[in-house]
């Protein structure tokens, strides 16, 4: 997730503009391939009507400490624990541990 500052305020503009339309639906924030930026990531975790967030924990192995660092309550975490370019490849002892970590910080 590359962006910007103004990249960054754009998209909170943008996503300002559609909240009051979004009332009803259950929004989902996907990450992709990468790690989350501090600032992109408070951006992100603060945004209202969001119900969830999807990171990268493979590839994003800095977003991992950035949600030790601290979690929306009542919000969904989808774990990305399995290496989506190639599952085959997949670090077998590591997605478990992943998510007895994530499970210490937000839960079942």
């Amino acid at each position: 997730m590359d962006l910007d500052s103004h990249k960054l305020q754009a998209f909170t503009e943008a996503y300002s503009e559609l909240e009051s339309c979004l009332s009803s639906v259950n929004v989902i924030v996907e990450t992709y391939f990468a790690d989350v930026p501090t600032e992109a990531y408070k951006v992100l975790t603060s945004l209202k009507g969001v119900t969830g967030f999807g990171f990268d924990l493979v590839d994003g192995t800095k977003t991992l400490d950035l949600i030790k660092g601290g979690f929306p309550t009542s919000k969904y975490l989808f774990a990305g624990v399995v290496d989506g370019r190639n599952i085959w490849a997949n670090d077998l002892a590591g997605s478990p541990s992943t998510l007895h970590v994530l499970e210490s910080i937000v839960g079942k």
